[in-house]
Parts: C-alpha cells; structure tokens; sequence
C-alpha cells in the first residue's frame, strides 16, 4: 500500500502530466461546455445541471479526483432525476449532457464515485422514461387488465424511477420477493399479471426509449423488479406459465424476455412447456408457427449452453411440433384417402448448419444436402416412399448412442421385409457423397440431431453382408471426413468419426486392416483411442504384439511383388504398379505385352480404367502409411521374429516390396549382426554380393539405421541404392546423422540450432507433423515448450523457445508471428535433465533431425518478401545472413545428393557445387542456386530470378531422373531449376523470359 508521501509524490507527478499534455486541450473543452451549458441554462435547465457539468471539467483542469461530499453527489443527481422527471420537453437535451459527460469519462477517466454517479443518472433517467411508457401502455391497456394485475403493476412501477438498482436490493432478493407474490395469487390472478409482466417488459425494452442510446447496457431499476416477477416463475415452472394466452405470450417475444431476465432455466422451461403440450394435443397452428420461429443458437446467448445443448433444446421443440402436425393432418384426412404422413414426411435431419462458436452473428445458413436428400425422398413412388419412411422413422426412434438389442430387432425386420436390404449400401454410398460434397468446409457439417441420424444409417450397415469391401471403404472414407480438423474448431464431427470406427472394429481383420490405416491419419486423440483399444483387443485375442496385428491384416489389395493381377480391356491388359516413389499408376500393353504409350479410343473412359485409377489412388495412400510405420519401427528399434517377417512383411504384396527396399540387420543365433537388403530374392550386402546364411540361423530382423554405422559403410551403402537405382520409402542410407560433439558431450544442453528466428504458424504445423507436442503462443496466459516422446527410450526432447514481442511481430488474432530458438535438453523419468553423452544416439539424432528441419521449413530466412517493418536489429541481422550462412546436416546431405545425381547427367560440365549453392552455366548466364532455400539468382550482379515452383517440378519427371529417396523437396525442387536453366535459351516461360533478358 503506498504511503501519503508516495501518494503526494505520485499526485505531483500527475498534475505535471496533465499542464505538459492535456491542460490546454481541456481547457478549450471546458469552454465548450461550459457555453454548451449555459445555453441549456437559458431553455430552462436547472443550474444545477450547468454547475455539475463545470465540476466535471473543473476536475480536469487541476486533475484532483472529486469527491461525492464536495459535490454532494447524491443530492445532485436525485434533483437532476427529479428535473428530467418533470420536464419531459428537455430530456433529449439531458440525454445528451448525459452522453457527452459518458464520452468524457471514456477519454480520460473520471474518479470512480463520479463515473458511477454518471452511470447512475443516466440509469434513472432511463428508468423515468420506462415508467412513461409503462404508463402509457396500462391506459391504453386497462379495459382489457384484471384489477389485481393493474394494481401489482402499478405498485411495482412505484418508486422505481431513478435510482440505481443496488438500491434496491439484489436481484436474487428481488425474485425471492416476487415468488413469494406469485405463490399467493389464485391461479388466474398469476396467469394474468404474468401475461401483463411479459408485454410490460417488451414494451419498455431499450429500443423503445426516446433516449435511446446504443451503447447504454445498465438495466433499470423498473426493468429489474418486472424481470424478477418472471424469473422468479420460470425458476419455480409455475403453473401459470403453461396458460394458452402466457404460453403464446411467452413464445412470441422470448428472445426479448430471454435478455431481460438473462437466465438458461427460461431455455429449458420453453423445451419442457412445448413437450407439455404437445403430450396433451394443446399445440394449435398460432403456436406451433412462433415455436418454429425460435433459435436458441442466434440469440447471441450462447454462454448459458454449449453450442450443442441448445441445440438438442431446440431440436426438442422442432420434433414436438413436427408430431402435432403430422397428428392434425392425420385428423383432417379424410377416409379413404393417401396416407398423408407418408406425403408430407419429413426427413429426420435439422435443415440448418450447426452452431460453433459462443456467439453466431449472422445467423445459420440452410444446408443444400439435407434438402437434396428431401428432395429424392419425395419423388419415390408411393410404395418405395412407405418403405424408406419406416426405415427413416425407426432410425428417428433411437437417441442414445447405442442401438439397443429391440432397436436392432426392429431394424433387422425392416432390412429384410423392405427393399432397404437390397438398395441400402448403394444408398448409403450416395447419401454420403452427396454430404461431403456439399458440407460446409469451415464449420462443424452436422448438429446433434444430425449427428443423431447419421448414427442411425450408420447402424443399418450391421446387417450388410455382402460388398464388405466397398462397405469397409466406404466407412474408412467417411470417418476421415468426420475426423478432419476444421480450423478453430476441432474434428469436425467426432461422434459420427467414432460410429464409423466402431463399426470398422466389428468386421474381422478387414476392418482391422482399415483401422491400421486411419491409426495415421486421424490426428485426435479421441479417434486413436478407439483405435488403440480395437487393435489391442484383437493383437490379445491373436497372441501377437499391436504392431504384429497390423501387419497380419494389412491389405495388399491383390497386389503381388508390388504390382497387381493383369485386367482385360478388348486385347489389352492393365495392371497397377508402384513406383519408388510411392505412386502407383496404370500400366497398359497389348496382346504381344509391349507396353501402349497413348491409350486406345474409349479405354480411358470405361468402368475397367476408371476403376483401376481409383484403386491405384487407394494403393498410393497405403503406400504412405505402411513406408510411415516402417520408419517408426525403425526409430523404435523394433524387432521381427524372422518367421513372422517371411511370413507376414516380404510375403506381403506391398508390405514385401517397400521391405525389399530397405536395408535391414539380421541377427544371426551366434550372435552375430549383419547389414543386408533383401533384393532378387536373396540377402545381399552393400557390395551386391550374396550372404551365405541360412534361414534358419536368422533369429530376428530390424531395420538398420546409420547413427549406428562408420561413415564408410554409410557411403558404401548410397552407392548400392545409386548403383541399382532403388528409391527407398524414406530416408534411410541418405539419412541426416547428429552426434554429440565433444563440446556437448560436457553438458546437459545443446546450443547447436539456437538463435533462429521461426514463423511460429509454420512451425507448428511442421512440428506436429513430425511428432512434436506444441501448442500455438500468443499474448493470453499459456506456455508450450515443443517436445517429442521417444516412448521405447523413454525420452522427452525439448526445445526451448523465446518469444519476440511487439506489435509488429503479433498477429490480428493475438498470435505472437515468430519464435527463437534456444537450447536443447533431454529428460527422462521424472523430468531430470539429461547430459547429453547419456542420451541415446538415436535419440539425439532424430531429435536434432527434427530440428534442423523445423530451422529448413519454416525460418524467416526463406522468406524474400518478408516485410521488415518493426523487426529488432537482431532479427534483421538474422535475415540478412545468419539463415544462409547456417551449417545444417540436411543442406549436408541434399549437396552429396545432387553431387551425385548431377555427376550423371549430360549437363555435368555445366554445373559445379560449393558449401551453399550449385552453378549452373547457361547459354544467356551463369546462374547460382541456393542449396537452402532453393532461391535463384543470376549473374551479373546476383539478381534474384523468379521461378514458380508449380512450373518446374514437373522438369525433374519429364527428364526420368532418378533420386535416392522422395522426401526431400527442396532436392527435386534445386534439381529443376537445374533443368531448366542449364537450357536457358529455350525456356518458353514469358514470366522467366523477360527478367532474363532485363539482367
């Protein structure tokens, strides 16, 4: 607490302040005012309104805050109250001192007892003007008021003018007081002052106030007392509510009266009052056209719920009076006639998109897919129509999430009495294709009623027994769907993404094999829970490992050897085969097999070919996901009993050709370790030639990886892959290698990727697709340091960041645009802190790996069009040089591979290599490529040469050249410019030509 001379000094200080900066501008204010005033004072306004308003300004001038006993605050304002009560013919011109002295206190901040003092007057004078017109309305009204309601009416208007609601008592004492009143009335008596409650609230809302203003949130004391009298019924479900003429009330304007009383019970009263009385067939047309009107999830409320539970509310109301509808038109048909339900039924689906956020603006938009599906249900023929309608119905019917036993009798009798059995998986396809092409991107594609419905289709595919292979695709193809991220809000729907797994998880080890396969591509961890506890399940029930019963059931889709069974087309033949780089792509040849270069007329676009191209697109992203477990077992120094592996890996029709392409550690029962590659059906080591082992002294296999290996075999191995041009599923001989240096090896740190400057967006994205935990940083109160779990070693990398701040280096969103990396440590245990000569080497170097690529993909040195603006010096020192002058293992790495591939090609007398960049010597110029950041420039004075990427990357296919491996995209990307400009009198790129004739 500070002292009285600290308090002086401080008050000094101030009063200096304000004559340096802000007298003069207050002074010419007063002045203003002070006219402003005495004009006023001259139309008839009290004195005591100009006097007010110069203390006011005063106060400014000497910056000493005022005090409600100099003023006499209280006093003051009661008699402005009375005056603006009494003189209604100037209260616009008092709203708008009131506004002016409102605007005041924003700018420079009044002392606290007068900003209230000006909330206050502004507050009773609001009140004096609901009293108006609460007045006004009970004249108006009062034939058509019972007397008990006029009389509770104008006692609660009483005395509730102008003064500020505290006054009064809490509002919680005041619905108490009002619950109290409720309880002693007969049951009309309340009916009626409820009703008369309801249209007093709606007439005095602010809007209706001649002195309106928009940004004047404070409720009144008049507002408070009528709100309590129906909030203190809706939190006690009075009987009186559920009256016809309440109830209609009560609907018509509850959005009004929802922000009067500001209180979820009035959301959930609403649900149970509707449900009340559609139970009794009390709904009539009038009533079921306002509930219809309702949306709980526009009302700008949302705090009170989540999203989804007003939804479900909402959804209640909708249903209940979806039956009364259906039951009067039931009572209205006459006999004899079609069945109205089934002519007027209406699909089981909420027609608008689902809410996301706390609050929605705008409103929801109509979803296209739910009316196409209407659509296609009204236009069955009648006995169809009856058909799908008990389907549709019965579907409706259920709300848990789980179908009972009953609930799947029932739907087992549908599916075989109705031609829902035969049509239900072409159907199914169809319905969810139609969703997902037309499901809004951006937001949340299904609300809890829809949700509830998928989940019921979804049911159905139980009792198909036949197609499981397009059935299980087609589930496996919807559940990534649902569990894709949508930007700031999550998995788009993980209730109908879970549904989907489940039921992958019932149908054997096809399903099985369909859950390894989405195990890589859904990022939540709901998802991979489900899919851990399928897995495991079905690895106990086996005896085998997690990682074993993903290899038992994992789909070859026919394939053998990497290539599948050959398909007739006329006297062609058409067989998939993969690629290096993990394609797979459609081969053709004729009758005397030679392969056919351009497609014969009509092949391209029949069933046989078309089928094919999606068969190959499924292959190529198993491709994927196999090559990615691969690497994992390899970082998790896995090991294979050799059995198992003969029987289950090389035996396998892509599992066995990606393996083929990998080098692999025997361990021979002497104890003895080799390095080989399985290639042409026998073990052959770096230099080609055949091991002479037995199979039956190979006890197990692992993948090898070089941390472990000289440089020399490192070497020799590269030139096995180049020698025989195998491009292996990842990086595995032309691995980056990091191992501690002698420097390190002393502590428990690593300062060898410190001090880059990272985009953070980028960074975190790339993390976390390399395994990495970390959460995006800004200026709210959270900390994330990224970390990777190495979980067989038992683990934690970290990397240790600062953040730059200042408001040129934060985004809109309050996200901080980059970090600076620091030091490296590695935990264990319980946290302890690693020296580094304890850690792993593999570990150390994966995790160092990782860093060097978060450094290569996201620095701000990659950037060229970078804006400078209210960077520090040091980031500017950064990326002028400090990026490309870096000594990264991969820009290491990437230089002996081009090395290598340029040394083969025909333009190898053009071109040279040194630490940072390749030369390339065209016919125009001689041009230098950074090995980095892949930027272009050319001579004579190192002008930078604009390239678009999209136009390049296809030189390197065209031109069949071979790389080691396909994950290096910077390489393909170098190697093209290297194409491209090494011919630079024959680049017909407009954009390329004219910069190169410019320099």
């Amino acid at each position: 607490m500070q002292t009285q001379q600290e308090f002086e000094q401080e008050l000094q200080n101030n009063i200096r302040i304000v004559h340096m900066e802000r007298n003069q501008h207050l002074r010419d204010y007063r002045q203003r005012q002070i006219e402003l005033a005495q004009q006023l004072s001259a139309q008839g306004i009290a004195e005591a309104l100009q006097q007010l308003w110069c203390d006011y300004i005063d106060s400014y001038e000497s910056n000493i805050p005022l005090e409600e006993q100099h003023l006499g605050l209280s006093a003051r304002l009661r008699a402005l109250a009375d005056y603006y009560r009494l003189h209604p013919e100037q209260r616009a011109a008092m709203q708008c001192i009131f506004r002016q002295l409102e605007q005041i206190d924003q700018a420079y901040g009044f002392a606290s007892s007068v900003g209230r003092g000006v909330s206050t007057l502004k507050t009773a004078c609001d009140g004096i003007d609901q009293f108006d017109l609460l007045q006004k309305l009970l004249q108006r009204e009062q034939p058509r008021i019972p007397a008990a309601a006029l009389s509770a009416l104008q006692q609660l208007s009483q005395a509730s003018c102008y003064f500020h609601p505290d006054c009064k008592g809490s509002y919680a004492e005041l619905r108490k007081l009002a619950g109290a009143q409720l309880d002693a009335m007969p049951a009309a008596e309340a009916a009626s002052l409820l009703y008369w409650v309801m249209q007093a609230l709606v007439e005095i809302q602010p809007k209706n106030l001649p002195s309106h203003d928009a940004q004047h949130s404070f409720s009144t004391v008049l507002e408070k007392m009528l709100a309590a009298q129906l909030g203190a019924a809706a939190e006690n479900e009075h009987a009186a509510l559920a009256e016809a003429a309440v109830f209609m009330c009560l609907t018509e304007h509850f959005h009004v009266l929802l922000r009067a009383i500001h209180d979820r019970k009035l959301i959930q009263l609403m649900a149970k009052l509707t449900a009340q009385k559609g139970k009794k067939k009390q709904l009539t047309p009038e009533m079921q056209s306002l509930l219809l009107k309702l949306d709980f999830i526009c009302l700008n409320l949302m705090g009170y719920f989540p999203a989804k539970q007003l939804e479900k509310y909402q959804q209640k109301i909708v249903e209940t009076v979806g039956i009364a509808q259906q039951e009067q038109a039931e009572a209205l048909s006459p006999a004899g006639a079609a069945h109205p339900a089934e002519a007027a039924y209406v699909l089981p689906f909420s027609e608008t998109e689902a809410a996301v956020g706390a609050f929605i603006q705008q409103g929801r938009q109509k979803l296209v897919w739910v009316a196409q599906l209407q659509r296609e249900f009204d236009a069955l023929p009648a006995g169809e129509k009856h058909q799908w309608m008990q389907f549709w119905q019965h579907i409706d019917s259920q709300k848990s999430g789980k179908p009972s036993k009953k609930w799947l009798i029932e739907a087992e009798k549908i599916w075989k009495n109705s031609a829902v059995g035969e049509n239900y998986l072409a159907q199914l396809q169809h319905w969810l294709g139609v969703i997902q092409k037309a499901s809004p991107r951006d937001t949340r594609p299904f609300d809890s009623k829809n949700e509830n419905t998928l989940r019921g289709v979804l049911w159905f595919s139980q009792f198909q027994q036949h197609q499981q292979a397009e059935l299980l695709s087609l589930l496996s193809g919807f559940s990534q769907f649902c569990w894709r991220k949508i930007e700031g809000v999550g998995a788009a729907s993980a209730v109908i993404g879970g549904v989907c797994l489940n039921l992958l998880a019932q149908r054997g080890l096809a399903g099985l094999a369909k859950l390894s396969f989405l195990q890589r591509k859904i990022r939540y961890e709901l998802g991979q829970k489900q899919i851990r506890k399928a897995l495991n399940e079905a690895a106990q029930a086996n005896g085998l490992s997690a990682d074993e019963i993903k290899e038992t059931v994992a789909e070859d889709f026919g394939f053998a050897a990497g290539q599948s069974a050959a398909a007739l087309w006329g006297d062609c033949q058409l067989t998939l085969h993969c690629s290096g780089d993990k394609r797979c792509s459609v081969q053709v040849q004729d009758a005397q097999q030679h392969a056919i270069d351009v497609l014969p007329k009509g092949m391209q676009g029949s069933g046989i070919f078309k089928d094919l191209k999606k068969q190959a697109l499924a292959v190529e992203k198993q491709l994927h996901v196999y090559a990615q477990n691969f690497e994992d077992n390899m970082l998790q120094e896995r090991q294979w009993p050799y059995a198992f592996w003969r029987e289950y890996v090389i035996a396998h029709g892509l599992l066995g050709w990606l393996a083929s392409r990998m080098i692999w550690q025997l361990h021979l029962s002497n104890g003895a370790v080799h390095a080989a590659v399985y290639h042409n059906q026998a073990w052959r080591d770096a230099q080609q030639q055949a091991l002479d082992i037995e199979p039956a002294q190979i006890e197990k296999v692992s993948l090898w990886h070089p941390v472990f290996s000289a440089a020399a075999a490192v070497q020799a191995w590269r030139g096995f892959f180049m020698a025989q041009k195998i491009q292996q599923p990842f990086k595995q001989a032309f691995r980056e290698v990091y191992a501690v240096s002698e420097t390190e090896a002393a502590g428990a740190q690593s300062l060898r990727f410190a001090y880059h400057y990272l985009q953070q967006p980028k960074f975190k994205a790339v993390a976390n697709a390399r395994g990495w935990h970390y959460d995006i940083q800004g200026g709210w109160d959270n900390f994330s340091m990224p970390s990777r779990h190495f979980s067989r070693q038992g683990i934690v990398a970290a990397l240790r960041i600062g953040l730059p701040e200042g408001n040129d280096l934060m985004g809109a969103s309050g996200v901080y645009l980059y970090i600076k990396t620091q030091e490296i440590v590695f935990k264990a245990g319980q946290g302890a802190e690693l020296n580094l000569a304890e850690v792993p080497k593999l570990v150390f170097s994966e995790a160092m790996r990782d860093i060097d690529y978060f450094i290569q993909g996201c620095s701000i040195g990659m950037d060229l069009a970078l804006e400078l603006t209210g960077f520090p010096d040091e980031m500017r020192n950064y990326y002028a040089s400090g990026y490309r002058q870096s000594n990264s293992q991969i820009w290491a790495n990437r230089h002996y591979s081009l090395d290598a591939v340029l040394s083969q090609l025909d333009i190898a007398a053009q071109c040279r290599l040194d630490q940072h960049f390749v030369y390339v010597t065209g016919k125009l110029h001689e041009y230098k490529i950074h090995i980095g950041t892949g930027h272009s420039f050319m001579s004579p004075n190192d002008q930078f040469l604009c390239i678009v990427p999209e136009r390049k990357i296809q030189a390197v296919h065209a031109a069949h050249l071979f790389l080691p491996f396909d994950d290096d995209a910077m390489l393909s990307l170098i190697l093209s410019k290297v194409l491209l400009l090494s011919q630079d009198d024959q680049i017909q790129d407009a954009l390329i030509q004219k910069q190169i004739k410019v320099a």
